[in-house]
């Protein structure tokens, strides 16, 4: 009995698939899927792949999760994470009746992450050039005091002071 009930629900399954599958694809299905009877089951590698070879990001089948560091996600722009998503979303789409191997987005914390650490990189940098400035000027008081310290030493040498450093 589980046996048919199983069957019927793989049947709707394939079914659901056709008629998907009859529809106009999206731009982002159209960029990744080179086949024209697409597998969920097996070919998901194919997306995964797509992803990797275009973003960098790969998957982890185990934990079923993308495999992105913080340092990856800083280098991102807050639109390419968004564009990897939308290739996300349409390929959730397309497999529809696979719930189990829907992949999961890039979350909205990692793009607030991104949008904090570039904040910070920011600030930094103009930490950076202030205290370049800074350093700058210093470099200047520096030369200026030698400058004066050595016209010092030629008074003192002329009234017969020696003073040695």
């Amino acid at each position: 009995m589980s046996k048919n009930k199983d069957k019927k629900i793989n049947d709707s399954d394939l079914l659901y698939v056709m008629i998907q599958q009859r529809k106009k694809l999206s731009k982002y299905v159209q960029h990744w899927l080179k086949k024209t009877n697409y597998d969920a089951d097996i070919d998901y590698h194919q997306f995964t792949s797509f992803i990797k070879d275009t973003f960098g990001i790969s998957f982890n089948d185990e934990l079923f999760k993308w495999d992105i560091s913080k340092s990856a996600i800083m280098e991102m722009e807050v639109e390419t994470i968004k564009e990897i998503n939308k290739y996300i979303t349409s390929y959730n789409k397309l497999i529809q009746s696979k719930v189990e191997l829907k992949m999961p987005r890039i979350t909205q914390q990692c793009i607030d992450i991104y949008k904090t650490m570039n904040a910070e990189i920011q600030i930094l940098k103009e930490e950076n050039r202030l205290l370049r400035e800074e350093n700058k000027l210093l470099k200047e008081e520096n030369q200026k005091l030698r400058l004066m310290l050595e016209k010092v030493l030629v008074i003192l040498q002329k009234h017969g002071i020696n003073v040695e450093f």
